[in-house]
C-alpha cells in the first residue's frame, strides 16, 4: 500500500470550492492533479521538508530554496516564498489535505 495525499482548493485559493485536487503528495514530493489548470504532471513542482513545501525545478516558477506552502496538520498554507502577495500571517489556508492509500 501508498499512502497518497490529496491538496483540494480552500479557504483564500481563488478556486475554494472546487471538488477536483489540484495537487497529490507522494513519497515528499507535490504533483499536479487533474483539478490543476495546467493539468497533471508526472514531475513534481514541490519536495515537502518538513512543514514547508519547496518549488523544485520541474515548477513553472522554478526551484526556490523560500517555501511556497507551509503545512499545518490537514491545511495548507502560503508561505512567505509564495508568488501571490501575503503578510506571512495567513489565517486563511489555501489548501485541504486529505489522505488515501492505493495498492
Amino acid at each position: 500500500m501508498n499512502a497518497i495525499s490529496a491538496w483540494f482548493p480552500v479557504g483564500r485559493h481563488p478556486k475554494a470550492g472546487e471538488d477536483r485536487p489540484w495537487f497529490t503528495v507522494k513519497d515528499g514530493y507535490v504533483f499536479p492533479a487533474d483539478g490543476h489548470p495546467l493539468g497533471t504532471s508526472p514531475l513534481a513542482w514541490f519536495k515537502l521538508k518538513g512543514d514547508f513545501a519547496y518549488p523544485t525545478m520541474d515548477n513553472p516558477a522554478g526551484e526556490s530554496t523560500r517555501p511556497y506552502f507551509e503545512i499545518v496538520g490537514a491545511f495548507i498554507y502560503a508561505a512567505p516564498g509564495h508568488p501571490e502577495p501575503t503578510t506571512g500571517t495567513e489565517t486563511e489556508p489555501w489548501y485541504h489535505s486529505t489522505g488515501f492509500e492505493t495498492q
